[in-house]
Parts: C-alpha cells; structure tokens; sequence
C-alpha cells in the first residue's frame, strides 16, 4: 500500500502546476476535532478560494479505519473527497514528509471567525428528518419548535 501512496502523492505534486493540492487530516477518533477541526479545514479553504479564485484540489485522510462517530462519517464522506484509512492515513504521512507545502495540519482554534460567518456543511437528508421526526413522534415529542441533535 506504501507504493502506491507515495505514487499518489506525487501525482498531486505534480497536480500543483494546474491547481491548488491540499492534503488534510482528520482526526476522526476524536468527536471534537472530528466535528469542529474538519470543519475549519473546509471553511479556510472556502475563504483562501474567496482570495486567490485559482481551482483546488482536497483531499481529507481519515487518521483511523474506526470513528468517533460513523453516522459523522458518513455525512463528511457525502461533502468532501474522503481517502479512509489506512491508505489515507499513508497519503497524509507521505505527504507531510515529503511535500509538507500539501499537507495540511488540524487546528480546533478559529482564528478568523469563520464557523460563526459561514453556514455548516453537514445537513441532513430528507430522509433523515424524515427518521428523525418519526423518532421524536414515539417519544411524545412536539417538533414544531425545533429540536437539537
């Protein structure tokens, strides 16, 4: 699996001319930074896209092949482009050794006030309100005034 990261990685290099390559980590066995830090990740990319309009290429690496939170992985897995590990877990590794200007660190801290500026990424499907509701139906509940998850 080691070959073919390193040949992966070095076709994102490669990539650079044309567009924008981040590689991203995803600290996926931690709830907190699974939820926040991959968020912040997408946000800043959003706002350096915002600045320099040249195309981009991202690529998250889940860090572990268990979750925090599979149904959290399953709704980042519909929004961004997603290598689960191990292999991603080797992409990003390759990537920080190798080509540190592609591989990008997780941070929980938001510098520039960006998840209270932009909407979420994660919604539910209509399907999954759908569930939801139902389940909130059995248990008595009014969902007319909203409801947290």
């Amino acid at each position: 699996m080691i070959p073919f990261a390193v040949i992966f990685v070095l076709s994102l290099k490669f990539l650079t001319i044309f567009r924008d390559v981040r590689i991203h980590t995803v600290k996926n066995h931690r709830l907190g930074h699974f939820a926040t830090n991959t968020e912040l990740s997408r946000l800043n990319l959003i706002e350096k896209h915002r600045i320099t309009q040249r195309k981009q290429i991202n690529i998250y690496c889940f860090q572990t092949a268990k979750h925090s939170n599979s149904y959290l992985a399953e709704m980042w897995r519909r929004e961004l482009f997603v290598l689960k590990a191990p292999f991603g877990q080797l992409t990003y590794s390759i990537a920080k050794r190798f080509t540190p200007n592609l591989a990008l660190k997780s941070t929980v801290i938001d510098f520039s006030g960006l998840l209270n500026a932009d909407n979420a990424a994660l919604t539910f499907l209509d399907s999954e309100m759908n569930e939801g509701f139902k389940f909130l139906k059995r248990l008595g509940q009014k969902s007319e005034k909203g409801f947290i998850c």
